[in-house]
């Protein structure tokens, strides 16, 4: 049985970090995108419990390897393994599903929050004019998702969105569709460098198109709304 790692090539890995973390008092492990909120929630959280000290607790925050972590009953972390098995865990339905049916749960499923869906985060300001899915494939638009190899549930996620909206638009700009939206983004159909942006290991961008559509659109549970937007500082 392979033990779940954190060595992702993108990742900071302390190779020089050497030993075994065999005693804790909490673990927490969810998926890295909650890390922002977590810097907050945490120490909070640890406050409450104060009557009752915990000496040695974390929060592990990766891509979904709880169900994995628990039936290994280890994590490696460069030569770092940790044999702490997680107390709580926080991530997607799909991932809490299979907690359940593995046997893991104590108890019933909690939702944590609701979400608005997928969002698109433009430049503060919103330079560029991104009013819809539609302007993504314009000129001079980049998009930067997640790794499709690395986060491909988080990907295809995103990639449905945009599709699922496209499809459902009954009034698209002339000459475009769903398929020629996807092409331009993903496919440098529009002979423009870089567009989509990824991180350095992505899939061929062929194969992505490919498992969109072939056998049927695996997207049917997107609804046509609008697409939200969101500034972000500044920085990009």
């Amino acid at each position: 049985m392979v033990t779940p790692n954190l060595n992702d090539p993108t990742s900071n890995t302390l190779f020089d970090f050497h030993g075994i973390i065999s005693s804790c008092d909490l673990v927490l492990s969810t998926e890295g995108n909650y890390h922002p909120a977590l810097q907050d929630v945490w120490p909070i959280f640890l406050e409450k419990l104060k009557g009752q000290p915990l000496h040695n607790c974390f929060y592990i925050t990766s891509p979904p390897i709880v169900v994995e972590q628990i039936k290994n009953q280890t994590l490696e972390f460069g030569n770092l393994y940790i044999t702490c098995v997680p107390s709580i865990a926080v991530a997607s339905r799909v991932i809490m599903d299979e907690l359940v049916h593995a046997g893991y749960a104590d108890g019933p499923v909690s939702p944590l929050y609701r979400d608005r869906g997928a969002v698109i985060l433009v430049k503060k300001g919103n330079p560029k004019q991104i009013r819809s899915v539609w302007d993504l494939g314009r000129k001079g638009v980049r998009l930067v998702t997640p790794n499709p190899r690395l986060e491909p549930g988080a990907f295809e996620n995103y990639l449905g969105t945009l599709y699922g909206i496209a499809t459902h638009d009954k009034h698209p700009p002339k000459q475009m569709s769903a398929e020629t939206l996807i092409h331009s983004i993903f496919n440098n159909a529009g002979g423009a460098p870089y567009k989509w942006l990824a991180g350095a290991h992505s899939s061929p961008r062929s194969s992505l198109v490919c498992r969109l559509w072939q056998g049927g659109c695996r997207y049917n549970s997107l609804s046509s709304g609008a697409v939200c937007l969101a500034d972000i500082s500044g920085h990009i």
